[in-house]
């Protein structure tokens, strides 16, 4: 009799305790919303083994490789994350039409694999309102140092082509509580 006692007592207190256990579990969720990335081969560990493989090696050819002078020009990172990773698609964009093509394909041997990634995100970001121009101010610094340097400048560029992704990886995300949202950048 005692154990259906004590049954019969705690029914009650569970049937109140549950829903407020699921509401605060739900509210807990929808604070920390889950990031996805906004292109597949952002997500894609191969990717990133591809990039961060060819910019080691673009490091290995440069000789006169001068760590004070960065190509890929520094965002300031207080603003929103789509602003930010249109910029970036700017920068990609810059690469995919003027250091990949000018680069030596058969310096690495996953060169093709990693064009074909990169075009990927870039028409993926496309697709989620990045405004990509070869006029982009960031473009045409990026053009100008390249042109300093020479092939040099590609070689370094290169080796920089995982500080790209790397911003590309983190902040082209989309929460899954947020509106889609449209950059202009």
């Amino acid at each position: 009799m005692k154990l259906a006692t004590l049954v019969s007592f705690l029914r009650p207190a569970v049937v109140m305790l549950l829903p407020l256990i699921l509401i605060g579990w739900v509210e807990q969720a929808a604070a920390h919303p889950v990031q996805q990335k906004l292109s597949p081969p952002l997500q894609n560990p191969e990717t990133y083994k591809t990039v961060k493989a060819v910019a080691k090696h673009a490091e290995s050819m440069n000789t006169e490789n001068d760590p004070s002078v960065r190509l890929n020009p520094r965002i300031r990172t207080n603003q929103d994350h789509m602003t930010i990773c249109c910029l970036h698609a700017n920068i990609l964009e810059f690469y995919l039409n003027e250091v990949l093509p000018k680069h030596k394909s058969d310096h690495h041997n996953r060169m093709h694999t990693l064009r074909t990634d990169l075009s990927r995100v870039s028409e993926d970001l496309k697709s989620h309102g990045c405004n990509v121009t070869r006029h982009h101010h960031l473009a045409v610094q990026f053009r100008g140092q390249l042109q300093t340097m020479g092939d040099e400048g590609i070689t370094k560029a290169m080796g920089e082509i995982d500080i790209m992704f790397t911003f590309l990886q983190g902040y082209c995300v989309a929460n899954s509580t947020a509106a889609p949202a449209v950059a202009s950048q």
